[in-house]
This record gives C-alpha cells, sequence and structure tokens, in this order.
C-alpha cells in the first residue's frame, strides 16, 4: 500500500514535468530504488523454496504490467501517472533496461539459487532463464537491441516464477535434436507445449 503510493506521489509531481528528460531519468532512478526496497522486503526472510517462488511471482505482478506485451513496469504506463506517456516505446526499454540491472541480477540469483528452480542445475538454468550479466539469451527470447533483450531476459525471469507459481511444471528443455531421431521424414510429430510466456 505504502509502495504504491510513493510510486505514484513520484510519478505524479514528475508528470508536471515530463518534459525535462533528466527529471524523468531521476524519477527512475527513484523508482527502481522502491522497487528495490519492495522485493527485499517480500524475499529477505523467505526459507523455502516455493514460498520464494511464490513472493517473486508476486513481486512482478505489482511492478510489471504483463498485461501489454513489452511486460514494461506498471511505472511507465499511466495506471501509476503519466509522467512517463511521452516516451516512445524504445526511450521505454532503454529506460527499463537502465534501471532494472540490479533487480535483475538479485531475481536471478533467487530464482537459481533459492527456490525449486537450484535442483535443475546450471545448464538447464542458462537455457531456460538465460543470464543477461552474461549475455546469454534463455531459449525463445530475442529481441532487436541489446535493451530489448535484456528486458525481456528480465520479463522470462517474471514469466517462470508466475508459471510457477500458478502450478505449471518447469519444461523439458531439448536442443540440438537430430530430426531424424524423430523420424521427421517418415511421419507427423505432435509436441504438446506450454506457453513460454504470458498466459493473460
Amino acid at each position: 500500500e505504502d509502495y504504491l503510493e510513493l510510486c505514484q506521489y513520484i510519478t505524479e509531481n514528475i508528470s508536471l514535468k515530463k518534459e525535462n528528460k533528466s527529471l524523468l531519468e531521476e524519477a527512475a532512478m527513484g523508482l527502481e530504488l522502491l522497487d528495490i526496497a519492495l522485493l527485499l522486503e517480500k524475499t529477505i526472510y523467505v526459507k523455502e523454496p516455493e514460498e520464494m517462488m511464490i513472493e517473486i511471482a508476486r513481486f512482478f505482478d505489482i511492478t510489471i504490467n504483463s498485461h501489454i506485451f513489452d511486460y514494461l513496469p506498471y511505472h511507465y504506463h499511466k495506471e501509476r501517472g503519466s509522467a512517463f506517456e511521452g516516451l516512445f516505446r524504445k526511450e521505454k526499454i532503454c529506460l527499463a533496461q537502465r534501471h532494472h540491472r540490479w533487480l535483475y541480477t538479485r531475481i536471478r540469483y533467487l530464482l537459481a539459487n533459492k527456490t525449486s528452480l537450484a535442483k535443475m542445475g546450471e545448464a538447464y538454468q542458462n537455457k531456460w532463464l538465460g543470464d543477461a550479466d552474461r549475455n546469454l539469451l534463455g531459449l525463445g527470447v530475442r529481441g532487436n537491441s541489446g535493451e530489448e533483450n535484456f528486458w525481456f531476459g528480465y520479463a522470462r525471469l517474471r514469466d517462470v516464477s508466475v508459471l510457477r507459481h500458478e502450478g505449471y511444471p518447469f519444461p523439458e528443455i531439448f536442443t540440438n535434436v537430430d530430426p531424424r531421431l524423430i523420424c521427421d521424414k517418415e511421419r507427423a510429430n505432435v509436441a504438446v507445449v506450454y506457453p513460454v510466456g504470458n498466459t493473460t
């Protein structure tokens, strides 16, 4: 509740001077600090792996607008104020990339080490989550720029936590499958696939 009030206070006050890009950058920094504080509040005392997954999913539900593709932070949408409405999509993604680096690193660490994903091992985590800190894209994550690659990697963290929280198992990952193994020339093959991303 206090988090949302503080977010709206910042975005409403900055919306009066939204043409000032340096002021928007400072507002984004302040909002980043609020998000960091929220993440710490939700996760710092959590011990159980599934509870950690749930808290990470809840963090994303509060901070990321998953109802609109690009999953931009709610801060940048009019639901929380009009301060960032004048920015183009590319500018918003660049801003999100600059102000979610620490959050990305922390959330990826928590997912990889403090949730049930830890049992899957580093090779699996690298394929499924990717690792933006090492410029490693997760399977299916693609952008048109480094900023988009980072941002969609951040969105992957959201998808992994929310899908698990909703009861989906971690997916089986197959790479470098020789088409001859599945008799691709002789028969049709069917795969049951659940969504990589947003289900809303």
